[in-house]
């Protein structure tokens, strides 16, 4: 009996040790310094969206692309308009040096019609209809997209821009291609 007792004293320490030690290994991970650049500028976001559009002022700010961009997601009206299968608006925040001139215009981001996940972004374009568990859910204090509730026809681009209560993600564009229409806000 007591060498078993000795065993499970040992087990606990060893336990709260490990615990101990896997604590300051996720809070080290947890700085902001060891944070992927793309959250750090999100976060830089939140107090100053002028330093993302180019502004020499802040010189730590680093983007980690060519292309990168607030999303914001269009009115049902704005969708029922312009009828793409999916689309969304997008602020640039940096551009290419040879496009500088769209930093700080909101243009129409889609999907190419013949990229090869064309047929992907299809699949997963739905309703969004809220079910009586989901806002039961909701009253329980859970987030759920309200801003998608309702919704016909949400694809990726769309749920990605809508997941959040406010137009607050920023992304990185790869593969872009430029086609001139009159679509933009500004």
């Amino acid at each position: 009996m007591k060498l078993r007792s000795w065993w499970l004293g040992v087990l606990c320490i060893v336990g709260i040790g490990w615990g101990w030690w896997c604590h300051g290994a996720i809070s080290t991970n947890l700085n902001p310094a060891n944070m992927p650049l793309l959250l750090a500028v999100a976060a830089a976001n939140e107090n100053s969206s002028q330093n993302l559009a180019g502004n020499s002022q802040d010189v730590d700010y680093k983007p980690n692309g060519e292309w990168i961009g607030r999303l914001i997601l269009p009115s049902q009206e704005e969708v029922k308009k312009f009828r793409l299968a999916d689309w969304v608006w997008v602020e640039i925040k940096h551009a290419p040096a040879t496009q500088q001139q769209l930093i700080g215009k909101t243009v129409r981001l889609t999907w190419q019609s013949k990229s090869i996940i064309a047929a992907d972004v299809r699949q997963v374009t739905t309703d969004i209809k809220f079910t009586p568990g989901t806002i039961a859910s909701q009253k329980q204090g859970n987030i759920h997209p309200q801003r998608l509730n309702g919704r016909l026809q949400v694809g990726a681009l769309q749920s990605l821009a809508g997941a959040r209560a406010e137009d607050d993600v920023l992304v990185r564009l790869t593969g872009v291609n430029l086609a001139i229409d009159s679509g933009s806000q500004q």
